[in-house]
This record gives structure tokens, sequence and C-alpha cells, in this order.
């Protein structure tokens, strides 16, 4: 299990750069999926443009989600988590956000 501070510095940190860029393109796929969906709300439509228009936004919020949401699992395990186990991290994030 990672601790707080390990966490801390692995959302800060240069050499997380691959799992950054994971996040930020899970969050773009997250927004495509909302855009194309067949009856989105309109804070989801606000939101899927936003991400798109401005990933920078909105990303450090999903980032802490993530992190946040797999802090049982060490540093390593985050950082070099797969394609799958971290979009359904980012989808549950950004689900999140939008019903609140």
């Amino acid at each position: 299990m990672a601790t707080l501070l390990e966490i801390h510095e692995m959302m800060g940190a240069p050499e997380t750069g691959d799992f950054k860029k994971k996040i930020r393109t899970a969050i773009t796929i997250k927004a495509k999926i909302i855009a194309a969906s067949s009856d989105p709300t309109a804070a989801e439509i606000t939101w899927a443009k936003m991400a798109l228009h401005s990933l920078d936004t909105i990303f450090d919020q999903v980032l802490r989600f993530v992190v946040a949401d797999n802090a049982n699992l060490t540093v390593s395990q985050i950082q070099n988590a797969s394609d799958a186990p971290i979009q359904t991290s980012v989808n549950k994030a950004i689900d999140t956000l939008l019903s609140k």
C-alpha cells in the first residue's frame, strides 16, 4: 500500500510521466464517449467540451481522484497499471464528479 507521502510525491513527480499521459488520454476518451452518447445531460456536454478543449482544467482533479481511489495499491502498481484499469478509474472519477 502506498503511503500518503508517496502518493503526494507521485502526483507531482516527473517520473510519473507515462502514468499522467495515460490519465490524460483516458480523460479524452471518456469525453469522446460522453460527447457521442445519444442522451448526454447538459452538464455532461459542458464537461466534455471543456475536457476536449482545455484538458488541463480538469486533469488535476481527475488525477487526484484516481490516485486516491487506488491508494490501497503500491506506487509501482498505480504507476504501472495497464490501460484498462486506468480507463476504468478515470471513468469512475468523471462519473462521480459529474453526479455531484
